[in-house]
């Protein structure tokens, strides 16, 4: 300790220089094709070392995708490394549709269904492991998922679902066969809706699945779907996304959504 003391000169000169190198590596360096901005240290004024105070401001890594248009590139996708809290929810959502996009066509096979290609790969991937999306209530068969903080239960009809955006459903191909799907938003008009799904490559053979695009008039969905279906996006995960009581959770999750 009598050394550090009797040496304090030189721990301040270094941290000085340090602070100065830093500095001009932030006025000299190249543009960041990912957008991270390096802030200054800044020390603030002091007088004796055990009282100084050192501001770090930690580089703001709002995302690696543009901060104006929110397009991902295919790099970030190759990556999928982004500071997914830093985002605002759009562009959250346009991260989800990129990396939906990016799996059109492949075939994915190992049973990895609609909803677990969403769950598994596309989601974790698109929000650099940090959002989860929860399972499917009350189970598989169901067309509402269970509570999360990082799935935020949108109200309103199809036609108002954007680019990204997750619709659970229930699809009727008769009365007495009704089949849950999950489907990612690719675009929306007034007349119909353009999912990006994982769907069996030959009708009910649930072993190999494919991505595909696919367009649905707004009256054939709410016909098939009976209007069961939820509307989803994913969140930062904050904590008012959960319903305030286990009561009028299973009050409203009892209740079919109405188009109206």
């Amino acid at each position: 300790m009598k050394k550090i003391v009797a040496n304090w000169p030189y721990v301040v000169l270094s941290l000085v220089m340090s602070v100065v190198f830093y500095n001009l590596f932030t006025m000299f360096a190249p543009e960041d094709k990912y957008n991270v901005s390096y802030q200054p240290i800044i020390i603030t004024k002091s007088y004796s070392l055990p009282t100084a105070i050192i501001n770090f401001k930690i580089p703001d890594v709002s995302a690696y995708v543009d901060n104006e248009s929110g397009e991902v590139g295919e790099e970030d996708i190759q990556k999928g490394k982004v500071n997914w809290n830093k985002l605002t929810q759009a562009q959250r959502n346009r991260r989800v549709y990129a990396f939906a996009k990016a799996d059109l066509g492949k075939y994915i096979g190992d049973k990895r269904n609609c909803k677990t290609w969403v769950q598994v790969k596309v989601v974790p991937k698109a929000s650099g492991g940090i959002a989860e999306v929860p399972l499917t209530w009350p189970n598989a068969y169901g067309w509402r998922w269970y509570q999360s903080p990082f799935a935020r239960e949108l109200k309103g009809r199809i036609k108002d679902a954007v680019q990204g955006q997750i619709v659970q459903m229930n699809y009727f191909r008769s009365e007495d066969e009704v089949t849950p799907h999950t489907a990612i938003i690719a675009s929306n008009s007034e007349s119909e809706v353009c999912f990006i799904e994982n769907v069996p490559r030959i009708s009910r053979n649930y072993d190999t699945y494919y991505v595909r695009e696919k367009c649905y008039d707004h009256d054939w969905f709410n016909s098939v779907t009976q209007n069961r279906y939820v509307v989803y996006e994913i969140t930062a995960g904050h904590i008012d996304n959960r319903r305030e009581t286990l009561a009028s959770t299973l009050g409203d999750l009892k209740a079919p959504i109405t188009d109206q």
